[in-house]
């Protein structure tokens, strides 16, 4: 069994990056608190001042590290974009795998963690409970 670890702050070379949460089981790149490999996965909840940031600069930077998949959660949108790392002609990108709503809502799981449940309905009253 994978130990998975939830933190919200990634270092990125040295810049210092605040997804809104992100999850590794990389423990052997673990020193003390500290964790010296990217995420497996990360997360990062819309807000219209940050926007354009998560879908550009933010997305190319966890690109490049490589991070295996990475959702944008529009809360306004009631809406999750699911993308997965993939490369084209050895160069690491995001594909869009899957968006999901409430109609297909059943369809939310993170890939590299099947057996990690989190329900849409879950995700969006955990959004709505911080007043957003």
């Amino acid at each position: 069994m994978k130990s998975l670890y939830f933190y919200s702050i990634i270092w990125t070379y040295d810049l210092l990056m605040f997804g809104n949460r992100y999850c590794t089981c990389r423990i052997k790149s673990r020193r003390g608190n500290t964790f010296l490999d990217a995420p497996c996965f990360v997360m990062e909840v819309l807000s219209p001042t940050t926007e354009l940031y998560d879908r550009g600069e933010k997305m190319d930077l966890y690109c490049e590290q490589e991070i295996d998949e990475y959702w944008i959660v529009d809360w306004r949108q009631k809406k999750v974009e699911i993308y997965e790392l993939d490369y084209e002609n050895g160069t690491p990108k995001y594909f869009l795998w899957k968006e999901i709503t409430k109609e297909n809502k059943d369809e939310l799981q993170i890939v590299p963690f099947s057996n990690l449940k989190i329900t849409f309905d879950e995700l969006f009253d955990e959004i709505d409970n911080y007043g957003l």
